[in-house]
């Protein structure tokens, strides 16, 4: 009989707690958002810029944006709900273009901490990660912490040879140093880049 009494309060009380948990507002997940350079360094705030020219940027150190507030994924990409026709017809357009092994002008980066953090061309990073590239040239900034010694700057020329022979070597093709050299004229570039940037936006 105790034993049977004992069954009956287990399972009142189960009913019990299903009817509260049932009341409970549920919580929404929150999405998983891309990392911001001053939550995980507060600090970053008082260090001083440097530019640093152009680099070769490996994609897996490119860690998050530095653009507040963050609206994207870890992919690097908008949530989805921010992902309007426009966002999709430019992403589109990055990726053919990568898939053609075009050269696209260069993002812009900050370098501090741990890695390399995004002030424009997020955009171009998600697609770099979609297709498996395993760099981007990149406008590096460094951001120095008080007494902080500054990095060597380093020759912008063969940074950029070097990641468009490798870009020319995966699509089974071959380039010379001599035609890197005449694809990094700095004019070039900077007219490439002001014709992207109508393709970014702000969603870059």
């Amino acid at each position: 009989m105790q034993e049977r009494i004992g069954t009956l309060a287990g399972e009142a009380s189960r009913l019990v707690r299903r009817r509260i948990e049932r009341k409970r507002p549920r919580r929404r997940r929150t999405p998983d958002r891309l990392a911001l350079l001053f939550d995980v360094h507060p600090e970053a705030r008082q260090a001083s810029p440097r530019e640093a020219g152009l680099h070769v940027v490996p994609i897996d150190q490119i860690v998050g944006s530095a653009v507040e507030p963050v609206q994207r994924g870890r992919d690097f990409r908008p949530f989805r709900g921010l992902r309007g026709p426009d966002w999709e017809a430019r992403y589109q357009r990055i990726l053919r273009a990568m898939n053609r092994l075009e050269v696209l002008p260069p993002i812009d980066v900050v370098r501090f901490g741990d890695g390399y953090w995004v002030v424009d061309g997020h955009n171009r990073v998600a697609a770099a990660r979609e297709v498996g590239q395993v760099a981007v040239d990149a406008a590096v900034t460094d951001l120095r912490s008080p007494g902080e010694t500054g990095r060597p700057a380093a020759p912008i020329a063969p940074y950029l040879e070097q990641s468009l022979e490798l870009r020319a070597a995966g699509g089974g093709r071959r380039m010379t140093h001599e035609g890197a050299r005449q694809l990094v004229d700095p004019a070039a570039i900077a007219a490439e880049r002001r014709a992207a940037q109508g393709d970014e936006g702000e969603a870059s």
